[in-house]
């Protein structure tokens, strides 16, 4: 947080980076909601462990202003504790971001600092940019949070310390019309695909988010999700067939624009040789969980629940901790006629901390 942008690039102007993503969400997302609605309902401290001070160099800005962000910390009796510090921005629409640690305004839950210390700290205008013209009219609020090290900062009981510091941006421009350009895709059933959907996508204040047109007929293969960041279509479709849906692009204004896909689902060759199995189990959301180096679980989906083909012999299985807090907890299952060596397998957060895989290997035998 001791760092000062004092010659931000566009990426770094403060409300024109992307914007709190749709209802859709998964994994890490989920929480931003209940994030933005404790940030709401926040009044007065009952007794947290530090005292938080965030200020703005000024109450109320237009197109052109410098808008810098000056932090404090005051510890009291958890001095030295880990902790994660967080700043959120909350928009006039009720949006979210956070500023993560190389000051970029993100939509996911990003601490600017991780796993630091608890202690006095002052950082005066650690954060400068220059407002452009198409911010959104409002008010806009800023947060300075201290979480335990960690710990879900959607969870208020696990706050130390909060601030806020309220503006409000007046005189900005309208931005033209978003208009998205779609592609088109395959994949083939019981295989991971990774399907781009976006074709381009102009107009409005980008970057954008995408999700599905809830309100329209039709949804993609099962077990397959819009990647709220890219707009391509993830997962590994359990059936064939032709879906039609449509896919909307959002700006950070809410400005959103909707056009039809179709991604067609090929089926899979089931050689007499492989047996469908059930992998299945609980795994924690920022996990990756390969068989064989394919991916069965990616970090956008926090459970497992998924059939798939496999040769009898000997594979393996390896969950990857991505982030700050990971377990998994395995099982598998096979068809009449087959067994497997082990038929469960658990990866506590000790044995894959962050950055860290835990592989498993076992067999599928014929049993008669």
């Amino acid at each position: 947080m001791n760092s000062h942008c004092s010659h931000p690039s566009p990426r770094t102007n403060c409300m024109s980076e992307p914007r709190h993503r749709s209802r859709a969400c998964r994994g890490r997302l989920l929480h931003l909601g209940v994030f933005a609605l404790l940030l709401s309902l926040f009044a007065a401290p009952a007794s947290f462990a530090a005292t938080l001070l965030l200020s703005t160099n000024q109450s109320s800005f237009g197109p052109g202003n410098q808008l810098l962000l000056s932090a404090s910390i005051t510890p009291s009796n958890d001095a030295g504790v880990p902790a994660d510090i967080y700043v959120a921005m909350v928009t006039p629409d009720n949006a979210i971001l956070t500023l993560n640690s190389t000051l970029q305004w993100v939509s996911t839950l990003s601490p600017i600092a991780a796993s630091v210390p608890l202690a006095a700290l002052q950082a005066n205008n650690f954060y400068a940019a220059v407002l452009p013209a198409n911010v959104a009219n409002g008010n806009y609020n800023f947060y300075l949070i201290a979480v335990r090290a960690g710990q879900d900062p959607a969870n208020s009981s696990n706050w130390l310390g909060v601030s806020t510091a309220p503006i409000t941006f007046a005189g900005g421009t309208s931005a033209p019309k978003v208009e998205l350009t779609t592609l088109n895709g395959s994949c083939t059933a019981t295989q991971y695909c990774n399907i781009p959907l976006v074709a381009g996508v102009t107009g409005g204040s980008s970057p954008y988010s995408f999700q599905l047109d809830s309100f329209a007929y039709g949804t993609p293969p099962s077990l397959m999700t819009v990647d709220l960041l890219t707009g391509n279509l993830k997962g590994t479709p359990s059936l064939a067939g032709t879906y039609n849906f449509q896919l909307c692009a959002r700006d950070i204004g809410g400005n959103t624009d909707c056009k039809p896909v179709t991604v067609t689902v090929s089926q899979a060759s089931t050689p007499q040789t492989q047996a469908w199995v059930f992998i299945g189990g609980s795994v924690a959301t920022l996990a990756r969980i390969t068989v064989d180096g394919l991916v069965i679980k990616d970090t956008n989906s926090a459970n497992l629940s998924r059939y798939m083909y496999m040769t009898p012999g000997t594979h393996t299985l390896t969950a990857t901790c991505v982030e700050v807090y990971c377990f998994s907890y395995l099982q598998l299952e096979a068809p009449s006629g087959y067994a497997f060596s082990v038929t469960e397998m658990r990866a506590t957060p000790e044995e894959i901390p962050p950055g860290a895989s835990k592989t498993f290997t076992f067999t599928l035998s014929k049993t008669n």
